[in-house]
């Protein structure tokens, strides 16, 4: 698999909605990896080394919060960004508070996926703190 650099694990039980994201970022060098559970997100952060895992806020695993507890816990250099279509201010307020790096509202719109998904990147890989314990 190509380098750390441009791999994108994205956690969706829907593999249409994973192939439709790859499309959206195919002008760019970011390359997206489908899983359909975490411990095959986790196969494919460490076999692609990828710094950035975008999942839906729930998930077959549980909620966004298990799965931030989840890397916090096997994967701490890895950028978390969520994603949901009926996202809202307070969502994202509670997701950044807890250590997410961002929110993606769906339908997704190309450059502020772009954006967001190289800023997490960036992030990922400065090693900045960013969990806040789930037992708060």
């Amino acid at each position: 698999m190509p380098p750390a650099e441009g791999n994108v694990v994205f956690l969706t039980p829907h593999r249409s909605d994973a192939e439709a994201f790859a499309r959206l970022l195919e002008p760019t060098l970011l390359r997206v990896h489908h899983a359909n559970t975490l411990d095959h997100a986790g196969e494919l952060l460490r076999a692609t080394q990828a710094r950035v895992l975008v999942a839906e806020t729930t998930s077959s695993d549980g909620n966004w919060k298990d799965i931030l507890g989840w890397l916090e816990t096997l994967h701490p250099k890895v950028a978390l960004v969520l994603t949901n279509d009926q996202a809202d201010a307070r969502l994202w307020s509670e997701i950044l508070h807890y250590g997410a790096y961002d929110l993606i509202p769906k339908p997704f719109h190309a450059p502020e996926v772009c954006r967001i998904l190289r800023g997490a990147e960036r992030h990922a890989v400065s090693g900045d703190a960013r969990f806040v314990s789930m037992a708060s």
